[in-house]
């Protein structure tokens, strides 16, 4: 479902980023471009245009919010993930949000409805 699309990984956990390029590679990605930190992703947005991306929430306690409505406006479909209920909740109106630990049907699930695609 994926297929074809690039995609910004951004999750400050590496064990959690690597298990989630896993399930995005599953879901056909063709190109997941990781990054730890709010620097790293904002270089990556300024080198590469994505199709979609994939923003942990918080990132040691700095919040990707800020850049997630900016690469949002730029056309990048932004799927948050989260494991604290409240900051979901706070951006559950602007973005697709996902429940850490998520699944692979979850997973798609939330970029089905981010990229508006019918379920496959």
């Amino acid at each position: 479902m994926l297929e074809s699309k690039k995609l910004l990984l951004l999750e400050d956990e590496p064990i959690i980023a690597m298990l989630a390029e896993d399930l995005l590679s599953m879901l056909g990605a063709a190109d997941v471009r990781r990054a730890a930190t709010l620097a790293e992703a904002e270089q990556c947005c300024d080198q590469h245009a994505f199709d979609a991306a994939l923003f942990d929430v918080d990132l040691q306690g700095d919040s990707s919010l800020m850049l997630a409505e900016q690469v949002q406006q730029e056309g990048v479909r932004v799927v948050l993930a989260s494991g604290y209920s409240h900051l979901a909740r706070d951006a559950a109106d602007n973005f697709v949000v996902l429940a850490k630990p998520f699944t692979l049907p979850k997973l798609k699930a939330a970029f089905l409805e981010a990229l508006d695609i019918a379920d496959e």
